[in-house]
């Protein structure tokens, strides 16, 4: 039987996204949800607030499946630290800017941004 080719793909090393970025934009997530609930009366899901700050900040990409129009973001496990710092970074100003919040900074916020 003949075996299928493989791919050896070289380049630097990337760190992905920490469990404490993670766990900080979760976390953040759940803040940006109540705070916005409370200024408008109205409760956008976590989830929600996730994927509207990655179209945001990220990108997004449409593509036409069978006549429907798909619109896709990128993984946040598959940003790399700094992109992840830099994600996070901006739905900060954001969130100051928009809801006059400041998000919390507990241990996961000093080590998802690499200070500590």
């Amino acid at each position: 039987s003949e075996e299928a080719p493989l791919e050896v793909v070289v380049g630097p090393y990337r760190h992905r996204r920490s469990l404490a970025q993670n766990n900080c934009l979760h976390g953040w997530m759940f803040a940006i949800a109540n705070a916005y609930e409370e200024s408008h009366g109205e409760r956008i899901s976590p989830e929600a607030w996730k994927e509207y700050f990655k179209g945001l900040f990220l990108g997004e990409k449409s593509t036409e499946v069978m006549g429907k129009m798909v619109t896709t973001t990128r993984n946040t496990s598959d940003l790399p630290v700094g992109e992840f710092r830099d994600m996070l970074d901006a739905i900060d100003r954001w969130a100051a800017e928009h809801l006059d919040l400041t998000l919390p900074r507990g241990i996961c916020y000093e080590e998802a941004m690499g200070k500590c």
